[in-house]
C-alpha cells in the first residue's frame, strides 16, 4: 500500500487591502466636490420682461463677447406676473468685478437697420444677456457694494468705455431720430445717437449723442443742432435742384449741427434740438399781439405773412377769461423782425359769412392767418394791437369778377407794365356761389391809368399756349409768380372812367380773343352727349376751310349734355341757316366693307386737336342759335323720328325748343303749325329714344321760373320752353301726343310719406310750398283740392322718406308764411319765418315730447292758423 499524504494548510493574508480602492475613490470624489463648490461661482437673479428664447444651462451671460455665466433656472416673478425671474450662475472670477451696485444687465436680440447692425451673434444661438459694470475703473468698482438682484434694461445702456464725448439733445417736438441715427457736420459723420428716452415730464424727448473723440473740438456752446431728412428740393423758374445726402439719412434721417466760434463745453452738455435748419434762424425776440377777443389760431401752424411772404408763425396763445382778451405770441424770422416796428399794422384774415358774400376766401384753404403792413423806417417795437380788418388805403377801388381766385392772395399786387400800382384788398365769394369778387385798390397817383377800355388779367405763374401753329410763352415778373398778381392794359386813354367793375380774364391770351369774339360774327351753341377730342380753340370747318373756332364748352346740368359755344366769322355767317347740321370732324373716319375701304379726313389741325365741320343742305333763313352736334357726318344725315305734339297755347314754345325725357334731351321742335285752333308742334326725336314716345306718356312744358329760391330754366328765355315727357318704355311709339296744361307732381315717383291736411282756407300756399321741421325743409305741398262740399281745402303733403319718422299721430301742423303782428300796450311785435316763406308761404310741423306712433300713409291732420305757445317749446328726441 502506498503511503497516504497529509494535506498542507496555508494561512490567509490580511483582508484590509481590498478596502483601499474605495477609500481612495471616496477621497478623490470628496476633493472634486470641494473643488467644484469652491470654484462654481454664485447665483444672481435677473428680472426680465420676456424670457422667450432662453435655454437652461445654455443661454449665456456675456461680457464683451466672453461668457461669464449661464441661465440656471427660469420662474415667474411672484410679485409681478408680467415679469420673469431668471436665475443666472455667475462664474467666480467675474463676481468681484461685475456683481456691484450700478451694474447694468440687458437682453440682446438681433437688430438690423440702415443705421445700426447689432446683436447678430444671437441669431443662431438665440437671445442672451449682456452685462456691463457701473464704472470703468477697477479700484472704484471694487469699492461699490455687492449686488445679486438686478432688473434687466430694455435696451443697451450708454457704454462706460466710450471713446468720445457724450452730449444731450432735448426737444418738446416730435423727434424722428432714434438710436443709431448719424450726427453730421458738413455732411461728414462725426458721431451717432446712442439712446433716446422720454423725460419725466412726458413732453420732452432726450437724445444721447456720442461724438467721436477726434471731432470733440467742433462742439461749442454756440452749436445749433437740427434734424435733417436727407433730401432737399428747391424749385424755381431756373429749374429744380435736388440735394441728397447718404441713403441712411434719406430713409432714417439724421442730425446736423453748425458750430460758430464759441467756448468748449463739458461732458453731458445739454443742447436744444431744432426741427429743421430754419428753426435756429427764428428771432429770439417775440412779437406780442393784443386782441379784445379770442381767435381760432393754431399754435405752431397759423402763419404770419408780409405781402404774401411767410415771415413768422403763432408761437403761443394766452387767453384771459376774466378780461376776455388774448395775447398772441409771434415768432419772427430774424431777417424780417425789423419790419415789426412802429409803422406796422397787424390784422387777421379769416373767412367771414355775410348776407350775400364770404370774405377771406383764401383763409378757407390756409386757415386763419395774420398779415401786416409796414415800412423800414419805424422804431423797433414788440407789442401791437391786432385788428380785425385791413387798413384803409387811399385810391380808387375796382371790383373784378372771376370764376375762381386761382393763386391770387389778399395783399397781392396790381401791376401796370410790371410797375406795382395797387393792391388786392379782398377776395370774396359772390352770392351766386359761382363767381369770385376781387376788390382792388389802385393807388391814388395811378388811378388815371384805368378807364372803360381797361382789360384786367391774371398774371400769376407762367402762361404757355402750345398748338400746331407754334408755342407762345408769357412769363410775368418773378414777384407775380411767387406772390400772385393781376395786370392790366388800357387800350385808349381818351375814354371815360365811369366803370368800377370789370371781368378778370384768365390770361393775357384771353384778352386777345376778345376782339375776335366781338368782330361782328355769330355765336352758335352746339349740344352733344360728348365732345370727344374737341377742345377750346378747335377750328370750325366749312368745306375744309376754317371759318371759326370753338370758344368754350360747359355741362348743361338739366340735360347732362355738353354745350359748346362756337363762333362763326362774319364773312361766313351766310352759310348757316336752320337746316345746317354740325358734326364732329376730329381724327380720321374710316369705313370698311366688302366692296371698298373709304377714309375721310379733315384738316391736319382738326385731326390733332379736334374740330367741328358743318354742311347746309337747304336754302333758308336762320332763326335759331342752338344746334345738335352729331358724332359723325353719317349720323348727321340719319332721319329723325317725327312726333306731333298738340297744345292749345304755345306758352313760350318756339322752333328749336328742346324735348326732354327725364332731364335728358332727346329731340327738338322743328316747326309749328295750326289746326282747328290747336297748335301742332312737329318734333324731331333721336331714333334711339323713340320708344319713350308712348300712348301713356305724360307731356308738359316748363319755362323760366323766378322765385325767392332762385331762377330756374333761365335758358328757356332764349331757347324756348322745354317740352318734358315722363313714362315707361314701350315697344311701339305713337305719332301724336297732347301736351298737358299742368306738370305732374314733382315727387309722383319718389318714395316717401304722403299725408293730407284739412284747412279752412288756402292762404299763401301753392303746389311746391315747403314743409318745415325746425326750419329745415322735410317735405313739399304736392296737391291742393277743394273738398266736395266746398267747406274746406285738402292739402296733400309729400314728406321725404328720411324724415317720415318725425310725423306722429299727435303731430301739429300750422301756417309758416306771412307776417304775424301783435299789438299791446307795451308795443308791437312782428313775427315772420324765413324770407322764402314770407314770399311763397309754407307749413311748419311740430311733434310733442310724448309722441305717439308713426303716421301711416295718407293719414289726415288739421292745419292750424297759428301755433300754441307751448308747441314752440317742444324739443323731443325722436327715435327712428
Amino acid at each position: 500500500m502506498s503511503e497516504i499524504q497529509q494535506p498542507k494548510i496555508k494561512k490567509k493574508g490580511a483582508i484590509w487591502i481590498i478596502w483601499l480602492i474605495p477609500i481612495i475613490a471616496f477621497i478623490f470624489a470628496s476633493w472634486m466636490s470641494f473643488d467644484y463648490f469652491k470654484n462654481s461661482g454664485e447665483d444672481i437673479i435677473v428680472t426680465v420682461d420676456d424670457a422667450s428664447g432662453f435655454i437652461l444651462k445654455k443661454t449665456p451671460l456675456s461680457y464683451k463677447g466672453v461668457s461669464v455665466g449661464s441661465v440656471k433656472s427660469i420662474e415667474i416673478n411672484q410679485d409681478d406676473f408680467s415679469k420673469i425671474d431668471v436665475t443666472v450662475r455667475v462664474e467666480k472670477h467675474a463676481i468681484d468685478s461685475l456683481l456691484r451696485e450700478g451694474t447694468k444687465i440687458w437682453r440682446v436680440s438681433p437688430k438690423l437697420s440702415l443705421t445700426e447692425v447689432s446683436g447678430l451673434s444671437s441669431m443662431l444661438p438665440g437671445p442672451y444677456l449682456e452685462i456691463m459694470p457701473a464704472v470703468p475703473n477697477l479700484e472704484m468698482l471694487k469699492s461699490l457694494p455687492k449686488q445679486t438682484v438686478f432688473t434687466a434694461l430694455n435696451e443697451a445702456p450708454e457704454n462706460v468705455f466710450k471713446k468720445g464725448m457724450l452730449l444731450y439733445l432735448e426737444s418738446k417736438s416730435k423727434i424722428s431720430a432714434s438710436a443709431g441715427t448719424p450726427i453730421l457736420y458738413n455732411k461728414q459723420i462725426v458721431g451717432k445717437v446712442v439712446k433716446k428716452v422720454l423725460k419725466d415730464d412726458y413732453e420732452t424727448s432726450r437724445l444721447s449723442l456720442l461724438i467721436k473723440k477726434k471731432y470733440v473740438t467742433l462742439i461749442k456752446d454756440t452749436s445749433t443742432f437740427h434734424e435733417i431728412s436727407g433730401l432737399d428740393i428747391k424749385a424755381s423758374l431756373s429749374g429744380v435742384k435736388i440735394k441728397m445726402d447718404s441713403l441712411s439719412t434719406l430713409v432714417a434721417g439724421g442730425i446736423s449741427f453748425d458750430s460758430p466760434p464759441g467756448k468748449s463745453v463739458e461732458e453731458k452738455h445739454i443742447f436744444k434740438l431744432y426741427e429743421n435748419a430754419h428753426a435756429p434762424l427764428i428771432s429770439e425776440k417775440d412779437v406780442v399781439l393784443n386782441s379784445d377777443q379770442a381767435h381760432e389760431l393754431n399754435i405752431g401752424e397759423s402763419k404770419v405773412y408780409f405781402k404774401g411772404v411767410e415771415v413768422g408763425f403763432v408761437k403761443d396763445l394766452d387767453f384771459n377769461i376774466e378780461e376776455g382778451s388774448t395775447k398772441i405770441f409771434i415768432s419772427f424770422d430774424k431777417k424780417y423782425r425789423h419790419l415789426a416796428n412802429s409803422s406796422a399794422y397787424f390784422w387777421i384774415v379769416k373767412p367771414e359769412l355775410g348776407f350775400n358774400k364770404i370774405n377771406g376766401l383764401d383763409a378757407i384753404v390756409k386757415g386763419k392767418y395774420i398779415t401786416f403792413s409796414a415800412n423800414k423806417h419805424g422804431v423797433d417795437q414788440s407789442e401791437f394791437l391786432l385788428h380785425n380788418h385791413a387798413p384803409t388805403i387811399k385810391g380808387k377801388r375796382i371790383l373784378l369778377s372771376a370764376p375762381d381766385a386761382g393763386s391770387l392772395k389778399v395783399g397781392g399786387a396790381l401791376f401796370y407794365k410790371n410797375l406795382e400800382v395797387g393792391v388786392i384788398e379782398s377776395i370774396k365769394l359772390h352770392n351766386d356761389k359761382q363767381q369770385v369778387n376781387i376788390s382792388l385798390k389802385i393807388f391814388q397817383k395811378y388811378r388815371s391809368l384805368v378807364n372803360d377800355s381797361t382789360l384786367f388779367y391774371n398774371s400769376s405763374g407762367v402762361e404757355i399756349d402750345a398748338s400746331l401753329a407754334g408755342v407762345k410763352v408769357n412769363i410775368g415778373s418773378l414777384e407775380n409768380t411767387l406772390r400772385g398778381g393781376i395786370s392790366f392794359q388800357t387800350a385808349d386813354f381818351s375814354q371815360k372812367s365811369d366803370r368800377s367793375s370789370f371781368i378778370l380774364h384768365v390770361s393775357k391770351s384771353e384778352i386777345d380773343d376778345i376782339l375776335y369774339r366781338n368782330s361782328g360774327g355769330m355765336h352758335i351753341y352746339l349740344s352733344s352727349a360728348t365732345m370727344g377730342s374737341i377742345k377750346s380753340g378747335a377750328p370750325i370747318l366749312y368745306k375744309k376751310i376754317p371759318v371759326g373756332k370753338v370758344l368754350s364748352y360747359s355741362l348743361d346740368h338739366s340735360s347732362k349734355n355738353i354745350i359748346a359755344d362756337i363762333y362763326i366769322e362774319k364773312k361766313y355767317t351766310s352759310y348757316v341757316n336752320n337746316s345746317t347740321k354740325f358734326y364732329n370732324a376730329s381724327g380720321v373716319e374710316a369705313k370698311i366693307s366688302l366692296g371698298e375701304i373709304a377714309v375721310n379726313t379733315e384738316s391736319l389741325s382738326s385731326m390733332m386737336s379736334g374740330g367741328i365741320a358743318f354742311y347746309t343742305p337747304d336754302i333758308g333763313t336762320l332763326t335759331r342759335d342752338d344746334f345738335e352736334l352729331y358724332n359723325s357726318y353719317d349720323e348727321a344725315q340719319e332721319d329723325m323720328t317725327e312726333v306731333i305734339f298738340s297744345v292749345p297755347k304755345l306758352s313760350g314754345i318756339k322752333v328749336g325748343s328742346r324735348i326732354h325725357y327725364n332731364e335728358m334731351e332727346i329731340g327738338k321742335i322743328a316747326s309749328i303749325g295750326m289746326h282747328d285752333e290747336t297748335f301742332e308742334l312737329k318734333g324731331l326725336v333721336d331714333p334711339r329714344y323713340k320708344h319713350y314716345i308712348c300712348q301713356d306718356a305724360y307731356v308738359w312744358t316748363e319755362s323760366v321760373s323766378v322765385s325767392i329760391n332762385g331762377v330756374k330754366n333761365l335758358e328757356s328765355a332764349l331757347r324756348g320752353s322745354v317740352i318734358k315727357l315722363s313714362g315707361n318704355y314701350c315697344k311701339k311709339a305713337v305719332e301724336e301726343l297732347p301736351i298737358m296744361s299742368t306738370p305732374p307732381s314733382p315727387h309722383f315717383s319718389d318714395e316717401g310719406l304722403r299725408v293730407t291736411l284739412r284747412a279752412r282756407r288756402l292762404g299763401s300756399l301753392n303746389v311746391g310750398s315747403p314743409l318745415f321741421y325746425r326750419q329745415i325743409q322735410i317735405g313739399t305741398v304736392e296737391k291742393i283740392n277743394l273738398v266736395d262740399d266746398a267747406s274746406a281745402v285738402d292739402i296733400e303733403l309729400f314728406i321725404k322718406e328720411e324724415f317720415a319718422y318725425i310725423i306722429r299721430n299727435n303731430s301739429k301742423f300750422y301756417y309758416a308764411g306771412g307776417l304775424g303782428v301783435e299789438i299791446s300796450l307795451t308795443g308791437m311785435k312782428v313775427k315772420t319765418e324765413t324770407l322764402s316763406t314770407l314770399m311763397q308761404g309754407g307749413i311748419n310741423v311740430v311733434t310733442p315730447p310724448e309722441y305717439t306712433k308713426k303716421a301711416k300713409m295718407h293719414a289726415r291732420f288739421f292745419l292750424n292758423l297759428s301755433p300754441d305757445d307751448a308747441w314752440l317749446n317742444w324739443t323731443p328726441s325722436i327715435t327712428k
